[in-house]
């Protein structure tokens, strides 16, 4: 009996933790896209570029495990222009800036 209970508190712990650890990771995506969505300046994208590239880093789990995080990283954190380039005059129209805001809201954990 006493075995039992000690099975279904492991258990419960585990999901607990597991929950606990992707409420976080949600909450710290949510503040970095809230902080992008923020920033209408095009030479000041590449301060929340860079958390986000540090984020991913963070977290590979969730660019191997979504195809919205894969393409995000490949097309706007992984672009040697953006990376060298980012916050120079002509660099961001606002068809490609308006493509960034929707890449970013499909981002997920």
């Amino acid at each position: 009996m006493f075995e039992t209970i000690e099975i279904i508190e492991k258990i419960v712990s585990c999901i607990g933790r597991k929950w606990a650890r992707k409420h976080a990771v949600q909450s710290e995506l949510e503040g970095l896209r809230h902080a992008l969505l923020m920033t209408r300046i095009v030479n000041h994208l590449d301060a929340p570029l860079a958390q986000f590239r540090l984020f991913f880093q963070r977290h590979p789990e969730l660019v191997r495990n979504h195809q919205a995080n894969l393409h995000f990283v490949q097309h706007w954190l992984m672009d040697p222009h953006l990376q060298a380039f980012g916050s120079a005059p002509g660099m961001w129209t606002r068809e490609k800036l308006n493509k960034l805001y929707a890449d970013t809201l499909a981002l997920c954990v």
